[in-house]
């Protein structure tokens, strides 16, 4: 029969062996874990920009948009679908960074329309090619 001293002796030995092991695994989990909330890298892209505004004929007077929120200048755009509301769109050009709140019948995949409050300057504004970052 071994001795209680033998068996402490034996379990701290194992405890060392197994620490390293131990620590090793935590920081694994903690790494991928993190990594998991990492967002993925932002996209650059070159978009159809327009603009749009509350009583143009294509926008419900009521000002909220598909998302449920108030329109807002300088802060919505209206994006397709393969960008979720929330989506972060910053335009260099117009030194501005939007968000996805709202939807429109005629943006799909590559257009964008920014909210310009102003209905004459919305109209201006008019339809133009440019480059985007995309955070999704």
């Amino acid at each position: 029969m071994r001795s209680a001293s033998a068996h402490c002796r034996k379990s701290r030995s194992l405890t060392k062996e197994v620490a390293p092991i131990l620590t090793l695994l935590s920081a694994l989990y903690t790494l991928s874990t993190f990594a998991q909330n990492i967002p993925p890298p932002p996209t650059l892209a070159t978009y159809e920009v327009t603009a749009y505004s509350v009583g143009d004929d294509f926008t419900p007077a009521h000002g909220i948009t598909a998302s449920g929120k108030p329109v807002r200048e300088g802060v919505t755009a209206a994006c397709p679908r393969d960008h979720p509301f929330g989506t972060r769109v910053m335009i260099p050009e117009l030194g501005r960074t939007l968000t996805c709140l709202d939807r429109g019948g005629r943006i799909t995949s590559r257009k964008l329309d920014v909210y310009i409050a102003n209905k004459a300057e919305a109209l201006r504004f008019g339809r133009r090619m440019m480059p985007i970052i995309i955070f999704e």
